[in-house]
């Protein structure tokens, strides 16, 4: 066996799981007298001890410390990337970043990569990774839009998992972050459960004359002012006070009501409202998706459109919610700001084969889409006839296509 590969040095242990079976029904039937029982069969998906993050160990004031917590997946890790980046490259160097990223499935390689890359450009930062797998097990987590991942949910998580902070900044991985994030993290909360933006999406669906996303907010979502209903992807949240209201259960049962639209943005609006402090909209400015800034965002009350129409000349935070994205659509609204970040990160030509995949699928798509039907249908009786004896692309059925064109005068 020197020279064998190492499965085929599994051959002996291949064997054994069989003739094992086979070894304890022999002495079965010949009344051995062993006491056997068969029990279910159990599979430990996470056997290693479970990793509980602790307080940061830096030589810096804990008042200057600013919490911020992030959710992704191996796939959105260049993503990531980038918006963390844009955030370190314009935070205040007064403060330390302390960086919690929260993921069941990201691979070690990229995680040590991501750590390297930060350490050697923002000694006031740790970034570290924690997995959530525990947490959500057994909780069924989906989503009602195509682009939006269950590491959304991952936000209710955050009091529980940061019990030493009484106050976390959350942020998406699909932004650029513009301004300092440090002022965004002193914003002053008082007894309030979180600070965010309004929702000029939403705002601008409830004007819509069918009325439905009215409908839904006052009947599903129970709220009182619908025109208060908040953007989640950036979040300033006072983990203290979440702690003492809500359990992580009662969050993550909330989470599982198949009506919500928006999944873990409706949960909190609808358990949060009247207790929230508004960012200005310079904090959350949406990009123009699909056209929906004059289509849809036009609909919002006047006051609220005026403002995000002014936000977007000086955006501290550009949010690129919805289907188009910069690693999708290059050309889409706010892209050469996004680009500018995402140049400088290890993970750029990454974001690069995005695009080129993206392309090369829509391509085939559109080809696929454009292929003429066939003049005979599938079962037509001629069919069945024709394309035995002159099988598609044969000499034999050229000659008689070509006899056909020719009876029909159309040589």
């Amino acid at each position: 066996m020197t020279h064998y590969s190492k499965e085929a040095l599994r051959t002996p242990g291949h064997l054994a799981e069989r003739l094992l079976n086979i070894y304890l029904m022999h002495h079965k039937r010949i009344g051995s007298g062993w006491k056997t029982r068969e029990l279910q069969c159990v599979h430990f998906t996470n056997p290693e001890p479970e990793e509980k993050l602790s307080p940061l160990d830096v030589d810096v004031v804990p008042s200057s410390i600013v919490p911020v917590v992030f959710a992704a997946d191996d796939n959105y890790v260049p993503q990531l990337t980038t918006t963390i980046y844009s955030a370190m490259a314009n935070a205040s160097s007064d403060r330390f970043y302390d960086v919690v990223v929260l993921q069941r499935n990201i691979a070690w390689d990229k995680q040590e990569r991501l750590r390297a890359f930060f350490s050697q450009r923002f000694p006031n930062m740790q970034i570290r990774f924690t997995n959530v797998d525990r947490q959500v097990a057994g909780v069924k987590l989906t989503t009602n839009n195509e682009h939006i991942s269950v590491e959304t949910y991952y936000r209710f998580l955050i009091q529980q998992v940061l019990p030493f902070y009484d106050k976390v900044l959350y942020l998406d991985s699909d932004i650029v972050i513009n301004g300092d994030i440090s002022e965004l993290f002193d914003t002053e909360l008082g007894n309030n459960l979180l600070a965010a933006v309004h929702d000029i999406d939403f705002l601008g669906n409830l004007n819509i004359k069918h009325g439905l996303r009215m409908e839904y907010a006052r009947s599903v979502l129970k709220m009182h002012d619908p025109y208060s209903y908040f953007q989640a992807g950036v979040l300033v949240l006072n983990t203290k006070a979440m702690r003492e209201q809500y359990t992580i259960e009662e969050w993550l049962t909330y989470a599982s009501n198949p009506e919500y639209i928006y999944n873990d943005q409706d949960v909190l609006n609808a358990h949060c409202e009247g207790k929230v402090v508004f960012l200005d909209w310079d904090w959350n400015v949406m990009h123009d998706c699909g056209g929906r800034v004059a289509n849809v965002f036009s609909y919002a009350p006047n006051d609220a459109y005026d403002a995000y129409m002014d936000s977007r000349n000086h955006p501290k935070i550009v949010h690129y919610a919805g289907y188009e994205k910069p690693w999708v659509n290059p050309n889409c609204d706010f892209a050469s700001i996004y680009w500018k970040y995402a140049r400088e990160t290890p993970f750029y030509e990454r974001l690069l084969n995005m695009i080129c995949q993206h392309n090369i699928q829509q391509h085939v798509s559109h080809q696929n889409n454009n292929i003429p039907e066939r003049a005979i249908g599938e079962h037509n009786l001629l069919r069945n006839v024709i394309d035995p004896l002159m099988p598609i692309g044969t000499r034999r059925r050229e000659v008689f296509k070509s006899l056909g064109r020719s009876l029909r005068g159309k040589i």
